[in-house]
């Protein structure tokens, strides 16, 4: 018999900056400009040669979730998409506030996976 987890996650202000200051060192080799203000107009732009795509705090949010959730092919292997299940559950497992596992961060590449699959709706580049 199968057993179901539900995890509620909830994409704060301060990770959303950390994904987008990361992605702009992990997405450089496909994305030419990442220009967002999440101060005053919650703005997020990201542009590949000729393209722009104009993306949301809530499409970074959904990315993340589909990421991990693992349902849907978006061209990542597994372990990989355990890794960002991984940070996104990590306040669930993370019980000593002065530990901190790397399999919690959000890296470059972690980062650039979150914003191709927020542009193009998988992760073409890898």
């Amino acid at each position: 018999m199968s057993q179901t987890i539900k995890y509620e996650y909830n994409l704060t202000e301060e990770e959303l900056h950390i994904i987008l200051d990361m992605a702009s060192y992990g997405s450089n080799y496909w994305a030419d400009e990442i220009n967002y203000n999440l101060d005053e107009s919650m703005f997020i732009e990201v542009w590949e040669v000729d393209k722009k795509y104009s993306i949301t705090k809530n499409q970074i949010e959904q990315s993340i979730v589909a990421i991990a959730e693992n349902r849907v092919e978006i061209q990542l292997h597994p372990t990989n998409r355990k890794k960002v299940y991984d940070y996104m559950t990590r306040d669930m497992w993370d019980t000593d506030a002065c530990s901190s596992s790397l399999d919690y961060i959000c890296d470059s590449t972690m980062a650039d996976w979150i914003l191709q699959c927020s542009c193009k709706g998988d992760i073409p580049y890898g």
